[in-house]
């Protein structure tokens, strides 16, 4: 009774009045909240939402989303290191999208694209129109999360690719950032006063058309080859979804440390929102907060844990969004379990999934233990 007390008290202190901002109201407290205690009493966990009975006064139904099974086969998933589509479990939230003759104006353009939405069904078997916000826990065939963290750490940092560090560096400085970074990595030395690696450092990577984050535009003029197999990974998720004629074109990659947040913003760069933001989340889980089209709405809070995705599209593209914490594992542990298994006996030979050296597994682990 005393935590249910706790949780009531808590919720009760974040009534707003009529305009206030409610999203940074809820941002400050997840911010500030703790795993384990009853703050995080109205996140939703999608990892469990099988297992739900009936929704929670004030959040969102859970509904659950159909795949397109037959669009992948069960090579393609399996060479992305996917489990076959079948397997997956998909969902979205009941209101998410919502009438579309509700946006305003200024919120749309007149190259503002929006797709027709497709169909979902809530737990208890009845449907709801609306797609455009998808969330897919955690598809990976075991061990198989370990090649797209090497990607991010190892590969991708590298250049062409664009990075934070690039403002206040030359090319030469930040080239190979994992083999500069190795020999911090491997230290045992607890030390807070420690010089940190240049790979912790890193803040955000940018793949194919690079994001200016001065103009916050794309520019056709400022683009390397986007990662033919981080293309592969997404097109088959895409396709799942019912995008069939994605084609992957630009990327951000996102590292976090653990006291690192995700401001509250609005994805506005792109004007075609028919096609689908993928939002892929390795390491650390963490808190993600999606809102309305005002920040006077109050946003819905839902775990992030490694391994899951995120697909966002149509009007779910014009809605605020933020990650306010990353949460450390529950038990004192550095990883969370689905990182702690190999990767399956049995590959295709064609697999764009490789094996992870003891050496660079071991950085990695070392990394996300303050990352995610």
């Amino acid at each position: 009774m005393k935590k249910m007390a706790a949780a009531v008290a808590s919720f009760a202190t974040l009534a707003t009045e009529p305009g206030e901002d409610a999203f940074r109201k809820l941002f400050r407290f997840y911010r500030q909240s703790r795993r384990g205690t009853a703050d995080l009493g109205a996140v939703i966990d999608f990892s469990t939402a099988h297992e739900a009975r009936g929704s929670r006064p004030g959040v969102p139904k859970v509904v659950r989303f159909h795949l397109n099974v037959s669009s992948v086969t069960e090579h393609d998933a399996c060479r992305a290191g996917l489990q076959p589509v079948s397997k997956w479990q998909a969902y979205g939230l009941e209101g998410y999208p919502e009438d579309l003759s509700s946006i305003p104006s200024t919120h749309m353009t007149a190259n503002t694209v929006i797709p027709r939405p497709g169909t979902l069904t809530d737990i208890h078997g009845r449907q709801n129109t609306g797609a455009g916000f998808i969330f897919i826990p955690n598809p990976f065939l075991p061990g198989c999360q370990w090649h797209w963290i090497k990607q991010c750490l190892k590969l991708y940092s590298q250049k062409p690719n664009v990075c934070n560090l690039d403002k206040h560096m030359t090319k030469e400085e930040t080239h190979n950032l994992w083999e500069q970074s190795k020999e911090f990595l491997r230290s045992k030395e607890v030390n807070k006063r420690r010089p940190r690696s240049l790979l912790e450092k890193l803040r955000w990577v940018t793949l194919g058309y690079h994001y200016n984050w001065d103009s916050k535009k794309y520019s056709a003029d400022h683009y390397t080859p986007f990662p033919s197999d981080l293309a592969f990974l997404s097109e088959q998720v895409a396709a799942a979804c019912g995008f069939q004629d994605f084609r992957a074109e630009a990327g951000i990659l996102n590292y976090y440390r653990l006291d690192s947040t995700l401001g509250i913003h609005v994805d506005r760069s792109e004007l075609d929102h028919s096609k689908p933001l993928l939002s892929f989340s390795f390491g650390q889980s963490a808190i993600f907060l999606l809102g309305g089209l005002q920040r006077d709405e109050a946003p819905t809070a839902m775990f992030m844990h490694s391994g899951d995705i995120m697909v966002m599209s149509g009007f779910s593209r014009l809605l605020n969004h933020a990650v306010p914490r990353v949460l450390p594992h529950p038990d004192g542990e550095c990883l969370p379990h689905c990182l702690e298994t190999p990767l399956p006996a049995v590959l295709p030979s064609n697999s764009l999934v490789e094996p992870c050296s003891e050496e660079d597994w071991q950085n990695k682990s070392d990394l996300l233990g303050n990352h995610t």
